[in-house]
C-alpha cells in the first residue's frame, strides 16, 4: 500500500507538472519560433522605429519574434532606458509612440511578436530620487508614492541594507514600503513588488503595452531584483503570447527561478552562451556538450528535457557584446558563425543579436531557413555523435526533418540522405529536408519625393509572383498581379506588395509610400513665453539625423512682431526642441512629428521633468490665413467617432494631446475620424485644407 500510494504521488505530481505546462502560453511548447534581438547599446540611429520599418519585410521572411528596446521616455535622447521614468508615454530615444505603434503593427501584419524589453524591478522619479510623475491611462490616475518603494532602498540610507558610498540629498522623502523580495538594484528605487497598488500599477502598464502599443510579449530586466513568483500575475494580466526573463546566473539557479514562476516564463540560457564562449575562447569543443542522463546534449538549459523548452538561446545581447572596456568580459570573441551553427542546430528558442545579423546575415540566413524546413523546435532531442576538442557533430530531430551540423576542423561525414545548405570556416550544416530562402521583393525606386511621378519596377527571387496594393490595404493573392512597371502619379500613393513562390513561400511584405510633389515648408514659430535669458536656440533633426548643428542647434533671433521663425524646406517633417542658454539651459521637451504648414507654439510652465511643456496655439495673422472658422466638428465630446465638416477640401488633420505630442495624422481623410485608441482627456485636432488654410479646436475624449 505505501508503494503505491508513493506512485500515485509521483504520477500525481507528473499531471500537476504537466497540467502546469499546458496552461500557460508564455512558454510555449515545441516552440519553432526564431528571435532577433533588434538593438545593441547605444544603437539609437540602427534600431529607430521608422529604420527598423524599413526592414519589416526581410525580418519576417527569417524571425517570428522581434526584441526591441525599452520604449518608455526617460527623458532623454541618448539613453537606453533601463531606468525608466514614465511607463505610459513612450515617445524615446528610438522615436516617437506614434512611429513605435505603426512598427508594431506592421511587425504583426507580417506575421512576427513585437517582444517589449520592460523594467518592473525599479523606476527613476522625474528629476530626484522620490519624484515620480503622474501618469494617467484609460482615466485612471497612476502615482507611485513612498510606500511604493522597498523599505531597504538605498533612499533610506543610513538604515538600508548596503549604504556604502551613498549620499541621498537632504530632505529626500523615506521608501515606506516592505523590505525587497529579491536583489537590490543601486541605480534606481527598487519597487515593493508586495505592495498591492504597485503590483495593480504594473499590471495596467502591462495591459497598456500589450493592448495600446500592440506588443505580444516581453523581456522582463533584472528578474533577480524581485521574487518569481510574481511573475504569473503580471504574465496573465494582458494576456502576453511570449514571456523571458533575465536571470543572469548558472544552471540550478535559472531552473529555480523557471519553477517558482510556475513555469510561466522562459529565461535566457546564460549556461550555454559561457558554454560556447568557453569552448571557442579555451579551443575545447568538448564544453559544448553536457550530459542528460548518460547521454551526450548541447550545454545549457536546452541539454535536458526538463528544462529545454524554457530556454532562450543566445551567443551575445546588448550587455554582454559592448565593446567599452568595463563591460565586455563576457563578450564572445570566437567564430561567429559556427557559434550560430551550434545555436542554430540545438533546442530552444534562439535569439540572434542584431549586431551579428548586420554583419552575418547573408550566412545565418540559410541556417535559419534550414531549422524552420526540418521544424527544429525548442524541444528538440539532439543526438551528438562527436565531441572532441576540435569537433562537434549533432543531429536534430524536428517536427518535419533533421539537420546535422560539423563544427570544428576535425572530420565526421553528414548521416545518409542529408544535403549541405551552408557551411564556411569551421562549420557546415546539412538537413534531409529540401531548403529554399523565402522569397524577397526589390523595388525600384524606392518611396520617397518623385516629382511629377515614377514608374516603379518590382523583382522577385525563387521565380515568384508579385501582388501589390496601391491603397495601403494589405496585399493577397487576389490582389493585382504585378506584370510591369507600375506608374505612380497620385501624390501620397502607398505601394505594399507581397511575392509568393510556387511553393506557397512568401515574403515579407514591403511598403513604399511615394510623393509626386514637392514637401512644402515646415515653418515654426514661438515666442520667449517664459522670459528665459540670453540666446534663443532651435534644435532640430530627422530621421536621418541633425538639421541644424549640434545640440543646442542654431542662435535664433526674434522677428518685430515678438515671434521667433524659422521655415524649413524639403523635408516630409521634422523633430524640434526650444531652449534657452546658460549652464542650467532651459529647454522644452521634445516636439516631434512636424509636418507641413505653419505651426505656432506656447512654451508651458509645467514640465516634464525638468524640461517645459508646450501646446499649439492659433498663429497671429501670417501670410497663410488662421481661422478655426474653415470646419466644424460634432460632437466635442467624443467616445468613438468625430464628425468634421468643410465646404473647403481637406488635405492634412492632425490630433495633439494637450502636451503638444502628436496621436493621429492622416491625410485625405475622410469626414468621420475614429479616435477610439486614443485615452480619455482633452485633444486639439488641427487642419489643413488643400489651399494651405489651417484651424484649430479642442474637443475631450470620454
Amino acid at each position: 500500500m505505501k508503494k503505491q500510494t508513493f506512485i500515485r504521488k509521483i504520477l500525481l505530481s507528473v499531471f500537476i507538472f504537466c497540467s502546469s505546462l499546458q496552461a500557460f502560453p508564455q512558454a510555449p511548447a515545441q516552440s519553432t519560433d526564431v528571435m532577433l534581438q533588434a538593438f545593441w547599446w547605444d544603437s539609437f540611429t540602427e534600431s529607430r522605429w521608422t529604420n527598423l520599418y524599413a526592414q519589416v519585410a526581410e525580418l519576417s521572411s527569417f524571425f517570428d519574434l522581434v526584441w526591441l528596446p525599452p520604449s518608455h521616455n526617460v527623458l532623454s535622447n541618448r539613453d537606453m532606458g533601463y531606468h525608466p521614468t514614465f511607463w505610459f508615454d513612450h515617445n524615446s530615444a528610438f522615436g516617437s509612440q506614434t512611429d513605435l505603434i505603426a512598427l508594431n503593427r506592421s511587425f504583426r501584419d507580417n506575421g512576427v511578436r513585437p517582444i517589449a524589453d520592460i523594467v518592473i524591478n525599479h523606476r527613476n522619479g522625474v528629476s530626484a530620487w522620490m519624484d515620480f510623475p503622474t501618469e494617467t491611462y484609460r482615466g485612471v490616475t497612476y502615482q507611485f508614492t513612498p510606500n511604493f518603494i522597498v523599505s531597504d532602498d538605498e533612499v533610506n540610507c543610513p538604515g538600508a541594507r548596503d549604504c556604502v558610498g551613498i549620499n541621498v540629498p537632504a530632505g529626500t522623502p523615506r521608501a515606506t514600503g516592505n523590505p525587497d523580495t529579491g536583489e537590490n538594484w543601486h541605480g534606481a528605487r527598487d519597487i515593493d513588488h508586495l505592495n498591492d497598488d504597485a503590483r495593480r500599477h504594473i499590471r495596467s502598464y502591462m495591459h497598456f503595452l500589450r493592448h495600446e502599443l500592440l506588443y505580444d510579449g516581453w523581456r522582463y530586466d533584472f528578474t533577480k531584483g524581485f521574487a518569481a513568483r510574481f511573475i504569473q500575475e503580471y504574465n496573465n494580466a494582458a494576456g502576453a503570447f511570449m514571456s523571458v526573463g533575465e536571470y543572469w546566473d548558472g544552471y540550478d539557479r535559472i531552473w529555480a527561478w523557471i519553477q517558482n514562476t510556475n513555469f510561466t516564463s522562459t529565461s535566457f540560457d546564460f549556461p550555454m552562451k559561457y558554454a560556447v564562449n568557453n569552448a571557442f575562447h579555451n579551443n575545447d569543443l568538448r564544453q559544448l556538450v553536457w550530459q542528460e542522463d548518460g547521454a551526450n546534449r548541447p550545454a545549457g538549459l536546452i541539454h535536458h528535457r526538463q528544462s529545454r523548452r524554457f530556454a532562450v538561446t543566445f551567443i551575445d545581447n546588448h550587455d554582454t557584446g559592448r565593446q567599452e572596456a568595463g563591460h565586455n568580459h563576457s563578450r564572445f570573441n570566437g567564430n561567429i558563425l559556427a557559434a550560430h551553427a551550434f545555436m542554430l542546430s540545438s533546442p530552444g528558442i534562439p535569439c540572434v543579436w542584431l549586431r551579428h545579423w548586420v554583419d552575418h546575415k547573408e550566412q545565418i540566413k540559410p541556417m535559419i531557413a534550414a531549422r524552420k524546413a526540418a521544424g527544429i523546435h525548442s524541444e528538440s532531442v539532439v543526438t551528438v555523435h562527436a565531441s572532441a576538442q576540435n569537433l562537434y557533430a549533432a543531429t536534430a530531430q524536428g517536427l518535419h526533418g533533421r539537420v546535422f551540423v560539423r563544427i570544428g576542423t576535425g572530420n565526421h561525414p553528414a548521416p545518409s540522405g542529408f544535403t549541405l545548405v551552408t557551411s564556411g570556416n569551421g562549420y557546415a550544416f546539412y538537413a534531409d529536408v529540401p531548403v529554399h530562402l523565402p522569397p524577397a521583393i526589390t523595388v525600384s525606386p524606392p518611396g520617397g519625393l518623385h516629382l511629377g511621378g515614377t514608374n516603379v519596377t518590382l523583382t522577385a527571387t525563387n521565380n515568384a509572383s508579385i501582388f501589390y496594393t496601391l491603397n495601403g490595404t494589405t496585399p493577397t493573392e487576389t490582389s493585382t498581379r504585378y506584370t510591369a512597371p507600375i506608374p505612380i502619379t497620385v501624390n501620397n500613393t502607398t505601394l505594399r506588395a507581397i511575392a509568393i513562390d510556387s511553393e506557397g513561400r512568401r515574403s515579407g511584405i514591403v511598403t513604399h509610400t511615394y510623393r509626386t510633389e514637392a514637401y512644402g515648408p515646415i515653418t515654426v514659430r514661438w515666442r520667449n513665453d517664459l522670459n528665459w535669458t540670453g540666446n534663443m536656440h532651435l534644435y532640430a533633426w530627422d530621421g536621418d539625423g541633425e538639421i541644424l548643428g549640434r545640440w543646442p542647434g542654431t542662435v535664433m533671433t526674434a522677428g518685430n512682431d515678438g515671434w521667433f521663425s524659422y521655415t524649413f524646406t524639403g523635408r516630409g517633417y521634422v523633430n524640434i526642441i526650444f531652449a534657452g542658454s546658460g549652464t542650467t539651459r532651459p529647454q522644452t521637451v521634445d516636439i516631434e512629428n512636424v509636418t507641413e504648414g505653419v505651426t505656432c507654439f506656447e512654451i508651458l510652465t509645467e514640465r516634464t521633468g525638468a524640461n517645459h511643456r508646450y501646446r499649439i496655439i492659433d498663429c497671429e495673422p501670417t501670410s497663410i490665413t488662421e481661422t478655426s472658422a474653415i470646419f466644424s466638428i460634432y460632437p466635442t465630446v467624443v467616445e468613438n467617432v468625430i464628425n468634421i465638416r468643410s465646404d473647403k477640401v481637406i488635405e492634412l488633420i492632425q490630433i495633439h494631446n494637450l502636451n503638444g505630442q502628436l496621436m493621429k495624422e492622416i491625410r485625405r481623410p475622410s469626414s468621420e475620424i475614429s479616435v477610439a485608441n486614443l485615452s480619455a482627456g482633452i485633444y486639439f485636432i488641427s487642419v489643413q485644407t488643400l489651399e494651405g488654410t489651417r484651424g484649430y479646436q479642442k474637443f475631450i475624449k470620454k
